[in-house]
């Protein structure tokens, strides 16, 4: 049976390596399952090591964690002008997000019926153009925000569109987010929690970006698995582990996998393995992109590692077999000749828990 595996002591690695690299508060993201870790586990490990308040972008991942107990504060990370999703903010007792008028409006209104006062953070769009106050809005929403009697303004955030990439533009958007607090706190705005970094940014610009911050948000951190161009030292957590299904004697010619891309150049073993990109192996980050230049550069990338013989490959027994053909859906070949492989060996396969399907067992060892 294919299980993911999650080393605890690799993940307790990451936290403490992020908590000794600021004195900023972390506010602990755990969207997307948990970046695929699993949403009710990886929020509980975070609020026992000290992290205080957790972040989602869906009610019903809010509604998850609250139906384990969790009483953490939980930030929503997306504004929202229905009135039913600001029912659930006050019912579910969520830290929300303004980032219009309209949001701030019904979510007063929907408290003020309740007689709930409720928090929220205010978004500011420096770029990412999803949420948020653009600059030419700020003064305004600074004067129409102050009206509102049922809602605690106690922070104020951005989210960097390129924090990837070292050209400058997050630098640009810091000073944009910097101006737009100071005109909040003009109109007389008084923030506990001011925050502008994920996990990238955090890396690439750190001390850069903190001045007159309080938090920073993690959330790709936790799996090891982040696109720095400054070093970063966290360690990979997770990996898939599926047991060898047979293994094969093949003859020299022998063609192997769809389209045959892959010919026998010898007398070879092969171990065939039940994963394939239906379990996220396989899977890369930019696949999905569906520009031109993205696509090329990723077809020559694969060229070159192919040409270098950087091929993708399993652990079994503590050796690297490497995969020969095209992976498939729901398997794998490896070329493990000259091995003691035997069928119900163990393979390891390292993939981000991002790409993992989400039904597949998660297993947490401690």
């Amino acid at each position: 049976m294919n299980r993911y595996i999650v080393e605890e002591a690799d993940l307790a690695y990451n936290l403490q390596k992020i908590k000794e690299s600021t004195s900023l508060e972390i506010i602990g993201v755990v969207k997307g399952n948990g970046y695929g870790m699993g949403l009710e586990y990886l929020a509980r490990f975070l609020t026992e090591h000290g992290v205080r308040m957790v972040a989602v972008t869906e009610l019903a991942d809010a509604q998850r964690l609250r139906d384990q107990y969790m009483d953490q504060p939980i930030l929503l990370l997306r504004s929202t002008p229905l009135p039913e999703e600001a029912e659930k903010i006050l019912r579910l007792d969520c830290t929300a997000t303004i980032g219009s008028l309209k949001s701030a409006w019904v979510l007063n209104e929907a408290a003020a019926s309740h007689q709930i006062r409720v928090k929220a953070h205010i978004k500011i769009d420096t770029g990412l153009t999803r949420f948020g106050f653009v600059s030419s809005e700020v003064s305004e929403a600074a004067r129409e925000l102050k009206k509102l009697e049922w809602i605690d303004f106690e922070g104020i955030y951005t989210h960097f569109s390129n924090a990837y990439a070292k050209d400058g533009l997050t630098r640009r958007q810091y000073e944009m987010f910097r101006q737009a607090v100071a005109e909040f706190e003009k109109e007389g705005f008084s923030f506990s929690m001011v925050h502008c970094a994920n996990t990238p940014a955090f890396f690439n610009e750190g001390s850069h970006i903190e001045e007159g911050m309080t938090a920073v948000r993690i959330g790709s951190g936790w799996t090891g698995r982040v696109i720095t161009w400054q070093p970063h030292g966290l360690k990979k957590v997770g990996v898939i582990a599926s047991d060898v299904l047979e293994v094969r004697e093949i003859s020299k010619g022998t063609k192997v996998g769809y389209s045959g891309v892959f010919t026998a150049s010898k007398p070879m073993k092969v171990a065939i393995i039940p994963i394939g990109h239906y379990d996220g192996f396989g899977i890369e980050g930019k696949d999905d992109m569906t520009d031109l230049k993205t696509l090329v550069e990723t077809m020559i990338s694969k060229l070159r590692r192919y040409l270098r013989h950087e091929r993708m490959s399993v652990e079994i027994g503590g050796h690297t077999y490497p995969v020969v053909g095209y992976v498939g859906l729901t398997s794998i070949a490896v070329d493990v000749t000259s091995s003691d492989v035997k069928p119900g060996d163990t393979a390891y396969a390292d993939v981000s828990p991002l790409f993992v399907n989400p039904i597949m067992q998660r297993e947490y060892r401690r």
